[in-house]
C-alpha cells in the first residue's frame, strides 16, 4: 500500500472515530441516545454497497456495516432488534447486559475480541464497558428486517405496587423516543442478576 493511499485511510479512520462533526452524510450515520444526547454513541457506516462493487468478496447478501461506538450505551432500559446479526470486534472486545425474557433476570455477557459473535433479533441487551478513550470498532452482519424492535421498560404502575417486580414490558422504539414512554426509564425497578452471574462488571472481566 502506498503512503498516500495509506494516509487516507487514516484519515478516514480517525474522521470515524472522533465524535465530530456530529452529522454525517449517507452512508455515515450518527447515532444519538441515552441521557447523554449532545454526545455520539455510535457511527454507523454501510458497506454493503462497497462490497457489491467487489464481486471477488463473494457477497452473499444481508447488509454489512461498520460500527464504532463511542461510548457506552446510555439507555436505561435495554433494547432488541428486527434483524439477526453477527458482531466482529476488530480492536477491543466489550460487555453487555443481557436482559432475558421480560427481564426476569440479566446476566454480563462478554463479546470476544476478533470472533464473530451471533445475535438472534430477540437478543435482549445493552452495550456497556467501553472504552471512551479508545472507541470500539466492529463489524456488522445482519439479515433482512424480520421483526419490530423496541425497549424493555419497567411498567410504571408495576413499580408503584411492587417496587422489587424485575418484570419488563416492550414498548415499540417510536414510542419510547418519540412518544414519551422514555420517562419510564427514570422509574427504579429493581433487575435481578440471573443465578451464577458475577456481581460486577469488573468481575465478569476478569472472568
Amino acid at each position: 500500500m502506498s503512503n498516500r493511499l495509506r494516509d487516507a485511510w487514516l484519515r478516514v479512520y480517525y474522521r470515524l472515530c472522533s465524535a465530530y462533526p456530529a452529522r454525517w452524510y449517507w452512508p455515515v450515520v450518527r447515532i444519538f441516545g441515552g441521557s447523554e444526547q449532545s454526545t455520539v454513541y455510535m457511527t454507523r457506516v454501510l458497506l454493503t454497497p462497497m462490497l457489491r462493487a467487489m464481486p471477488w468478496i463473494g457477497f452473499k447478501g444481508g447488509q454489512y456495516y461498520l460500527h464504532v461506538f463511542h461510548r457506552e450505551d446510555l439507555d436505561r432500559d435495554p433494547h432488541d432488534h428486527p434483524f439477526d446479526f453477527w458482531t466482529l470486534p476488530i480492536n477491543q472486545g466489550y460487555m453487555e447486559d443481557v436482559y432475558w425474557p421480560s427481564g426476569e433476570c440479566f446476566t454480563f455477557q462478554r463479546v470476544p475480541h476478533l470472533r464473530w459473535s451471533f445475535r438472534p433479533a430477540t437478543h435482549c441487551h445493552r452495550v456497556v464497558g467501553v472504552d471512551r478513550r479508545w472507541p470500539l470498532v466492529t463489524i456488522v452482519w445482519r439479515s433482512p428486517t424480520k421483526r419490530r424492535w423496541g425497549f424493555w421498560v419497567h411498567e410504571r404502575e408495576k413499580v408503584s405496587e411492587r417496587p422489587t417486580d424485575p418484570r419488563r414490558s416492550w414498548v415499540h422504539w417510536k414510542d419510547y423516543i418519540y412518544g414519551g414512554e422514555s420517562a419510564n426509564a427514570n422509574v427504579s425497578g429493581q433487575d435481578n442478576l440471573c443465578p451464577g452471574t458475577p456481581k460486577t462488571l469488573g468481575q465478569a472481566w476478569r472472568g
